[in-house]
């Protein structure tokens, strides 16, 4: 049985993820069987998405992350993964890079006062997160997670509009 909006998921997402499965892994084969994996995953589990959760690309994203850290997990069990491959750093330079700076600007205002002060130290200011939560008096690990949820929130706004 097909899923509706599923094939419209699949149009709108599938470049998107290859594209950044290609980021994470250097062998192109490997990278098609992961995003074919990621797709498979989407429809087999599209009916417990809940929307109220998470936007459609959050969910989406977390699923090719989860299964490119799982292809690292299977290629060498014993390597400890990089940050680099277990981050959204590349999906938040993607998000910040290819949207105009109105756009962005209307997003930020949908943010809260401190997610934005997040975003705004980290990418106008220029600072690490150690120092955005020593200026934000938070936690390290709390910054980096309202870091994530607060890009994650961005890249919602933008693809909305």
């Amino acid at each position: 049985m097909e899923h509706p909006g599923y094939e419209e998921i699949y149009t709108r997402f599938h470049d998107k993820v290859l594209y950044y499965i290609r980021a994470k892994v250097s062998v192109p084969e490997d990278a098609e069987d992961i995003c074919s994996d990621v797709f498979t995953k989407i429809y087999q589990n599209f009916e417990k998405y809940d929307e109220n959760q998470a936007e459609i690309s959050t969910w989406i994203y977390r699923i090719a992350h989860n299964a490119v850290i799982d292809h690292y997990r299977k290629q060498k069990p014993s390597e400890e993964l990089t940050e680099e491959i277990a981050s959204f750093e590349d999906i938040e330079e993607g998000i910040l890079n290819r949207e105009k700076l109105e756009k962005l600007g209307e997003a930020l205002k949908r943010l809260s006062e401190k997610d934005r002060s997040i975003i705004v130290y980290r990418y106008y200011d220029g600072l690490s997160l150690k120092e955005v939560a020593e200026k934000l008096d938070i936690s390290y690990s709390g910054c980096k997670l309202r870091h994530t949820n607060a890009l994650n929130s961005l890249k919602g706004y933008l693809e909305l509009s």
